[in-house]
C-alpha cells in the first residue's frame, strides 16, 4: 500500500510520527503565562486541598465503588500496547480493585503520577471515507491511552458531572448522542421552513485542527468557569 510517496511500513511509519508531532507542537506558548498558569493551580491546591488527609472532602479522594463503578464502563476486549486487555481489569478480583484505589489516592496525595498512566499509542484514522485513502492529509491521529487511565478519567468525570454540563445544541463528544442527531435536527428544521414558504441560509464554520491546537490556558480558563474541583 501507498501513503503520499511511501511505501514500506517504517516510512509510513515516519510520515505520520513527522507529520502528527509537527502538528502537536506547533503551538507556541508564552512563558510568563504558562508561569501564570501554574502559579494559579497551585494555589488552588493549597486552598481546595488541605494537607490533612483527614479533612479531605469527597471530590479529593477516590473510593472503591467509584473505581468499581468504572471498570464496569470499560469497552470488552480493548488491547493495550504493554499485552493487557481492558477484561484482565474486568475480570480481576475485588483485592485489584483496591489496590487501583490506593493508587489513585497516592496520586492525588503526592501529586505524581507513574509514567506508564501517560503512555498513548497513536493510531490514525480516515476523515473522509470517499477521499484519497493515500493522502495523509485525509487522516486524523487519534490516541489510545491505558485502561488505568480510562479508569481513572471514568471517576473524575463521575465526580464533576455536576460541573461539566454542555449546552443542548452540542452533539459530538456527549453520551447517547452523535452528529448523526444533528444532521437530523438541521435538516428537519430546513425543510420546515421550505414547506412553509420560506428562504433557508446556513452559515457552516470549520476550524481546521482546532482541537489538536488548543492550548493549555485555554483549557484552564475553561476549567475556572466551569468551577471545577
Amino acid at each position: 500500500s501507498m501513503m503520499d510517496d511511501k511505501s514500506s511500513v517504517d516510512e509510513i511509519t515516519d510520515l505520520f510520527s513527522d507529520k502528527y508531532g509537527t502538528l502537536y507542537n506547533s503551538v507556541s506558548y508564552n512563558n510568563y503565562e504558562l508561569d501564570r498558569l501554574s502559579a494559579d493551580i497551585d494555589s488552588r491546591i493549597d486552598i481546595g486541598c488541605p494537607s490533612n488527609i483527614g479533612r479531605l472532602n469527597h471530590n479529593h479522594s477516590i473510593t472503591v465503588p467509584e473505581v468499581r463503578e468504572a471498570i464496569s464502563k470499560l469497552k470488552v476486549g480493548k488491547k493495550e500496547e504493554n499485552g493487557l486487555y481492558s477484561n484482565h481489569f474486568k475480570n480481576g478480583p475485588e483485592r485489584l480493585v483496591i489496590m487501583i484505589t490506593l493508587l489513585f489516592n497516592c496520586m492525588l496525595i503526592h501529586g505524581m503520577a507513574p509514567d506508564d498512566l501517560l503512555l498513548g499509542t497513536m493510531i490514525p484514522l480516515i476523515k473522509n471515507s470517499r477521499g484519497n485513502k493515500q493522502c495523509s492529509d485525509n487522516y486524523r491521529s487519534l490516541t489510545i491511552g491505558t485502561s488505568l487511565s480510562k479508569i481513572l478519567e471514568i471517576v473524575i468525570m463521575n465526580q464533576q458531572s455536576d460541573k461539566l454540563k454542555t449546552s443542548d445544541l452540542q452533539f459530538g463528544f456527549k453520551e447517547k448522542s452523535s452528529t448523526t442527531m444533528c444532521t437530523f435536527m438541521a435538516l428537519e428544521t430546513i425543510e420546515y421552513y421550505k414547506n412553509n414558504g420560506s428562504n433557508v441560509h446556513t452559515l457552516l464554520l470549520d476550524a481546521s485542527k482546532a482541537f489538536d491546537r488548543g492550548t493549555l490556558q485555554e483549557m484552564a480558563i475553561f476549567d475556572r468557569k466551569k468551577k471545577c474541583n
